[in-house]
């Protein structure tokens, strides 16, 4: 496991408190080479709504495709609409293949079908997705971080994606390179977007993930090179404010990181006597995780007192988050995930023993009477 922390106060309990969610946020202040990976350039697609921030690739595919997966990162800056990052529109078809959000949720559609995942995209968080379809059967698989979340089947069986369209990011057509809707663009950062010509399998599809790195990684990692590629993406045609951004390929996104090695054992771990110079009864607890474990409890901070083996704990029970006061615990619904860096705060009071938990600088839960 790997831990880095970010020091609070007061500040950011009365913040979480006072539910202003944006200075809240602020304090988050995501990067982008906090889940592993680092990007040597970012395409942005900056607010408000509009119709004039797009890229636009002319005969983007060569070949019809009957198979094809997609895999980019995305960090987006709206939240609950309905928004699409890549739309391709063919003269036969404006919805020939689009990728992007339905109220809030990842979705593929190809030749006017659809199929919408349960999973929430979430905001100012650098996320990895990649889908793969196949006209056999139109099944394909959605990962998200690395890790298979869905899979389904059809999806417009036996039909291909055509050549001779117009492959659009930014923005959703409604007619082959163009009819766009303000309130269907979407806005943010985007990176390392590849596309293949093949459904890749479970292994390829890890191994983009993990190995995503200054644009042109994520590539190499397939068995095949991309039929569209981040650089075909950089080396076109952008319009209104869409840049692309130069970024360090080595970015520092921590002062310093705290390594725990496996395999499990006693032996690592840091000590600090006398840490707390009062009673406290309020406090809040934020810091950067990334586990090297799954589905198992166990603790990356405990605080102990000689009336008291269980005085503060924060960790995992069974895979999901939890905070321990004086013996008593309240343990969240969010899982934790492997090999992915996540920042969490957790708050707590004294008075009706109530506290939120914030998950990627948004709040996801509140409880209350925990040793009140």
């Amino acid at each position: 496991a790997v831990v880095s922390t970010q020091s609070t106060g007061s500040s950011l309990r009365q913040l979480i408190f006072e539910d202003n969610h944006d200075e809240a946020r602020s304090f988050y202040r995501p990067n982008w080479s906090i889940y592993g990976s680092t990007y040597s350039s970012i395409l942005t697609l900056p607010s408000p709504a509009n119709t004039n921030n797009y890229v636009r690739i002319d005969e983007a595919f060569v070949t019809d495709m009957s198979d094809l997966t997609m895999c980019t990162w995305l960090q987006s800056s709206f939240a609950g609409t309905s928004r699409y990052f890549l739309s391709y529109a063919t003269s036969g078809g404006d919805n020939e293949l689009i990728f992007g959000e339905q109220d809030g949720k990842y979705g593929i559609w190809v030749r006017q079908g659809k199929w919408l995942s349960a999973v929430k995209a979430r905001r100012y968080v650098w996320t990895h997705i990649c889908w793969t379809w196949s006209s056999e059967g139109g099944s394909g698989v959605f990962q998200v971080n690395g890790e298979i979340v869905a899979e389904y089947s059809g999806l417009k069986a036996g039909t291909a994606v055509r050549t001779g369209g117009v492959l659009i990011i930014g923005q959703e057509q409604d007619s082959r390179g163009g009819r766009f809707n303000k309130d269907q663009s979407w806005l943010g950062k985007i990176s390392d977007l590849n596309i293949w010509n093949e459904a890749l399998d479970e292994k390829d599809l890890r191994s983009i993930f993990e190995q995503s790195d200054c644009g042109s990684v994520a590539a190499d990692a397939a068995t095949k090179s991309p039929t569209l590629s981040w650089s075909d993406v950089q080396n076109s045609q952008l319009e209104g404010a869409a840049a692309v951004k130069d970024k360090d390929c080595n970015p520092v996104a921590f002062n310093s990181i705290l390594s725990l090695p496996g395999p499990a054992n006693t032996e690592n771990y840091v000590r600090l006597f006398g840490p707390f110079a009062e009673d406290m009864s309020e406090l809040t607890m934020c810091v950067w995780l990334q586990s090297a474990f799954g589905d198992s409890s166990r603790y990356f901070l405990s605080y102990a007192t000689s009336g008291g083996d269980n005085e503060l704990i924060f960790g995992e029970k069974d895979g999901k988050y939890g905070i321990w006061v004086q013996q008593s615990k309240w343990v969240s619904d969010v899982e934790a995930r492997e090999n992915v860096w996540t920042h969490i705060c957790w708050t707590w009071s004294s008075e009706g023993g109530s506290g939120v938990f914030q998950v990627n600088g948004e709040i996801v839960a509140e409880y209350s009477g925990l040793k009140a």
